[in-house]
């Protein structure tokens, strides 16, 4: 047997690859899911190297909302066409979106519902919602509107309460998922109660942005979709008032032991000389422990701190235990003397009675139009 050239066999190599090729449509790189087995139409999603596409009905999407329709319509046509079932099939590129979200509004489009799931997980919802709001599909979901809302009202989220925790265990990205699928479909319950508990767990960072902390702190200035526009200043506004309240609380403390009298109310009959020895008493626990908590003074204005509510209130709470403490040090019959933990908590679901609702009117009036789309009665 004669023996082959080792260049002639690696040409022949090259040449066998490059016909196999040049005859390997270029479809098959694309991930292919049918939604309409009979559709003229192939929508291409992704990029170069993580790409999805959808078989549709054109007139299906005419039918849909325009700008859904414009992406059918307006969209540039490319690569090669090639014959199905008589007719041509056109591929085009309606954009880099999440391909797994874009096939179950696609589906819902060609009444394909077996295919839409009812309790998925928060991120695929989240995902759901921001292409219902692109393409204006929020409708068009209402028959798996109240089992969303179910998967939305269980994510929860509980922030790191100081360094010592671990934050690695910690995710907070469920909660704002949650968050923005409550805002789309309208339930003006749960979006106030994640808003008002969203505020009371950011910090600020060195540039002053909202901070959510988890395992991975989200700057809350870069997340597109949390809600209304204004809902950053929104929080800002909320937890400025919540620290002001915890501030007021101390200061009311202080003067009422330093500029409006003897706050004493010892048991029974007490000398004016002993009531002054008994705040100077208080008012001497409370700097001691305000200085053990938080190693210097309370901020006098709530810029001056970029802690969240929710770790300022927790370091408060902690300084009035420490108070209560000291009270075995107090004379006799002045036990009662010092603040209680009642009088924070007390002032605490006062302030939050005053602030009321973190939603405005406009929010209110967005919520109700969604809602009437989405189905839901409440």
């Amino acid at each position: 047997m004669e023996a082959c050239d080792p260049l002639t066999l690696a040409f022949s190599g090259i040449r066998l690859a490059l016909s196999k090729l040049l005859i390997t449509p270029l479809g098959t790189a694309f991930d292919r899911i049918v939604i309409d087995s009979d559709g003229d139409l192939i929508l291409r999603c992704g990029n170069s190297w993580n790409n999805r596409e959808f078989q549709v009905c054109s007139a299906a999407l005419r039918r849909a909302p325009p700008r859904l329709a414009s992406v059918e319509e307006n969209a540039v046509w490319r690569m090669d066409r090639v014959q199905a079932r008589h007719r041509r099939m056109g591929r085009v590129a309606p954009g880099r979106q999440s391909r797994g979200v874009r096939g179950v509004i696609l589906s819902i489009i060609h009444a394909r519902f077996a295919l839409v799931p009812t309790s998925p997980n928060p991120l695929w919802l989240f995902n759901v919602m921001v292409l219902c709001n692109k393409y204006d599909k929020t409708h068009t979901v209402r028959p798996w509107t109240k089992n969303w809302m179910t998967v939305a009202s269980q994510t929860t989220y509980e922030p790191p309460i100081n360094l010592v925790e671990d934050p690695s265990k910690i995710s907070a990205w469920p909660l704002l998922w949650s968050m923005y699928t409550a805002w789309e479909l309208g339930n003006e319950e749960l979006f106030a109660q994640k808003l008002t508990y969203l505020a009371e767990n950011v910090c600020l960072d060195k540039q002053g942005h909202l901070v959510l902390e988890g395992n991975v702190n989200i700057d809350l200035e870069t997340f597109y979709h949390l809600g209304p526009l204004d809902i950053l200043e929104t929080m800002r506004k909320r937890r400025h008032n919540m620290i002001r309240s915890v501030l007021i609380c101390f200061s009311f403390l202080v003067e009422r032991r330093t500029e409006n009298g003897p706050a004493c109310h010892a048991d029974g009959v007490v000398s004016e000389k002993e009531k002054e020895l008994c705040d100077m008493a208080v008012l001497g626990s409370l700097w001691k422990q305000i200085f053990r908590v938080r190693g210097a003074h309370l901020p006098k204005f709530t810029n001056k701190t970029d802690e969240s509510f929710r770790s300022f209130y927790q370091s408060a709470q902690d300084i009035v235990s420490g108070v209560l403490k000291d009270r075995e040090s107090f004379a006799d019959g002045h036990a009662n003397c010092a603040p209680v933990n009642s009088f924070l908590n007390k002032s605490l679901k006062i302030a939050r009675t005053m602030l009321g609702s973190p939603l405005a009117e406009g929010h209110k009036q967005y919520l109700k139009a969604q809602r009437d789309k989405s189905g839901l009665t409440s």
